[in-house]
Parts: structure tokens; C-alpha cells; sequence
């Protein structure tokens, strides 16, 4: 509660008294005051704008960090991905790999089997002309025996 006077009397009943005269500032004062409130604005001013610059670089610096992260995120799941790739690739190259040396083992036992038949139809080509030049001499011989053969009956026939 307060008084006529200006005291302020609390709750507990305590009194608190103000001052009762009230001092005019003179107008050289007040100019000051001004002047000084002027600069402070100013300052003030001048402290604002250099908050908002901060603030709006901070805020294209945290644009340009949330942008980065989201490549690198996406880096990250390209790497991932190239990862996957590069396993798959490496379980096809040694699936072709074990399928390579496995033909590798077939065509060695088809050109051993070739080099085999070779030998064999080399041989069995021997044999044959060795049995055509056999037959042959055979035929003469069956020829020149039936000339022998034909002239001995004409010489019991005469």
C-alpha cells in the first residue's frame, strides 16, 4: 500500500519512505541525455546489424553444412552400393575363374584324346596301306599264278 506522502508501507508493516522532491532535469541535461541515448542507439543499431550478419552467415553456413551432410550421406550410400558391386563382381570373376580352369582341364584331355586318335589313325593309316600294298602283291601273285595256272593247261591240252 502506498501513501499520500510517497512512503510504501509492505504486507508485514514495514515502511519504506521515497524521496518527495521530484528534480527537474535542466535542458542542457536532457540535451546530453539525448545525445548520449543517440550514440547508445547507434551502437546499438550498429551491434544489431553485425547480429543479423552473423546470424545470416551462420544460418548460410548451417544451410551449407545440412547440404554437405546430405552428400555425404549420399557418397556414403554410393560407396556402399560400389562396395556391393565390387563383391558381386569378385565372386563372378572367380565363378568364371573356376569355370575357365575347368574348361582348361577338358580342352588338355580333348587334345590328349585328339593327340591319341591322331596316333592311332596315323597307325591304323599305316596298317592299311601296308595291307593295300599286301593285297596288291597278292593279286599279282593270285595273276601271275593263274597265267601260270592257264599256260600250264594249254601245254596239257596240246
Amino acid at each position: 500500500m502506498a501513501t499520500l506522502t510517497g512512503e510504501y508501507i509492505s504486507r508485514e508493516g514495514i515502511v519504506f519512505t521515497g524521496s518527495s522532491e521530484v528534480r527537474a532535469a535542466s535542458l542542457l541535461e536532457r540535451k546530453a541525455q539525448i545525445a548520449d541515448l543517440a550514440k547508445e542507439e547507434a551502437a546499438l543499431a550498429k551491434e544489431r546489424d553485425s547480429v543479423n550478419a552473423t546470424r545470416d552467415d551462420a544460418k548460410t553456413a548451417l544451410e551449407t553444412a545440412s547440404r554437405l551432410q546430405r552428400e555425404l550421406s549420399e557418397a556414403g550410400r554410393k560407396i556402399d552400393t560400389l562396395q556391393s558391386d565390387k563383391t558381386a563382381l569378385e565372386r563372378q570373376i572367380m565363378a568364371a575363374d573356376e569355370r575357365i580352369a575347368h574348361v582348361e582341364r577338358d580342352l588338355k584331355s580333348g587334345r590328349d584324346q585328339l593327340a591319341n586318335q591322331k596316333t592311332d589313325l596315323a597307325a591304323f593309316e599305316a596298317a592299311q596301306k601296308k595291307t593295300v600294298l599286301r593285297e596288291e602283291e597278292l593279286a599279282e601273285r593270285t595273276n601271275e599264278l593263274r597265267l601260270s595256272v592257264a599256260t600250264d593247261r594249254q601245254r596239257h591240252e596240246i
